[in-house]
């Protein structure tokens, strides 16, 4: 149980833009999970940031100077996970001209990260299961079996629990999986972050663009602008929604009109956080040093 005047973050996550109860009480969880090598699940709707959640886990644990190894199981086709997970051997089958390496190999003493876990065949669901239960595996092609010692987390938008139901997901590899489980909340419960969000991708495009922003107007042409416009769309449940709708706003030819309500002062403040209004924010201190493809 987190109470609220109890929640104190022992770590600057730079990547996670955010000062909200809702995201205090998420890492929180990833700062108690991270020191265990317990397997997560994070679970949460598309452009939640469930890939930065599962990156703050890995950078805080012990296998943090190994990489974290990424698949997507929803981008690969059912024929071709099962090698691209265990790797397989030459001649395992027509065209198999070359011995590959699988994840699980290539992640042996570090993290392995299954994006969109839901996706995967009920046939390598259990061969997943096994190597959860004993570590060991063999490549699509041979019979010798491989240990690795590889730490899971996985992460899905679906409802996993309500697909075990229906029969679509194996329930022993659930509950496998559902050690520790992490639920990332939507942007639309945690409407306070969406200031700094905004902030830290006009910054993050303000040298690709080439222009400075100092201010972001409330309407533009009669229609709510980057700020507002990230939390009142239907579904505003994506951060990353709102990134593009930064990045669209801050194009060459867009004009920024000087009467919007949020002011990102060129003197930084006392404590690092560079908007004052939101002083004590969680990652405040890096939000003018954003690369690409962070604060989702």
């Amino acid at each position: 149980i987190y109470l609220r005047e109890e929640i104190e973050l022992q770590n600057v996550h730079e990547e996670i833009v955010g000062r909200s109860q809702a995201m205090k009480v998420i890492l929180a969880q990833v700062e108690q999970v991270a020191r265990t090598d317990a397997t997560v699940l994070i679970e949460g709707e598309t452009g939640t940031g469930k890939e930065l959640l599962a990156r703050a886990v890995h950078r805080l644990s012990a296998r943090k100077d190994r990489p974290l190894v990424t698949v997507n199981c929803a981008s690969l086709p059912p024929t071709l996970i099962e090698s691209e997970l265990f790797g397989r051997e030459k001649g395992a089958y027509t065209g198999a001209m070359t011995r590959i390496t699988g994840r699980f190999e290539v992640a042996d003493g570090a993290t392995l990260f299954l994006d969109e876990i839901g996706e995967l065949p009920q046939d390598v669901q259990a061969k997943l299961l096994r190597v959860l239960e004993e570590g060991r595996f063999e490549r699509l092609g041979s019979t010798k079996p491989l240990q690795a010692n590889v730490r899971i987390i996985a992460a899905t938008n679906r409802d996993l629990a309500h697909d075990v139901d229906e029969g679509k997901f194996r329930k022993d590899l659930y509950y496998r999986l559902n050690v520790f489980p992490i639920d990332g909340p939507p942007l639309r419960e945690r409407l306070e972050d969406i200031p700094l969000l905004v902030w830290a991708f006009v910054r993050q495009f303000e040298k690709k663009m080439g222009k400075r922003i100092d201010h972001i107007p409330r309407k533009k042409h009669g229609r709510s602008a980057a700020l507002p416009l990230a939390g009142q769309r239907a579904g505003a449940a994506k951060c990353r929604r709102a990134r593009h709708d930064c990045e669209q706003r801050q194009n060459p030819g867009g004009a920024h009109t000087p009467d919007g309500v949020f002011r990102y002062p060129r003197k930084s403040q006392p404590g690092g956080c560079r908007t004052p209004a939101h002083s004590g924010c969680v990652g405040e201190q890096r939000l003018a040093h954003y690369g690409p493809g962070r604060g989702r």
